[in-house]
């Protein structure tokens, strides 16, 4: 478990700003000190050295409640959209054949 940061406020859209320490992946689940999932990264904002992070939470009502408390990454990695399956071939991998001169 690794230190996230600091929440500063809640978003119009109901997401968590973090002042992070550090940039996680998108997709890595935040708890708090008592292990109680809170959300998951949605994105990374700002500056590479002073990320700001935004959090979506699991329970919007509860959003609020977390406003000026530290939240943690949990170790692993969140899921991965769009990721390519193994089994596809790629477009240049010599399938094509050429005439013959």
């Amino acid at each position: 478990m690794k230190r996230l940061g600091k929440v500063l406020h809640v978003s119009s859209s109901g997401n968590l700003i973090v002042h992070a320490d550090i940039a996680p992946e998108i997709g890595s689940k935040i708890v708090d000190e008592k292990l109680k999932e809170v959300g998951s990264v949605y994105d990374v904002i700002g500056p590479v050295d002073h990320p700001y992070v935004t959090v979506r939470p699991v329970e919007k009502s509860e959003a609020e409640k977390y406003v000026g408390k530290t939240l943690y990454i949990l170790n692993g990695k969140g899921e991965r959209r769009g990721k390519r399956k193994s089994d596809v071939k790629s477009k240049s991998s010599g399938n094509r054949r050429m005439k013959a001169p």
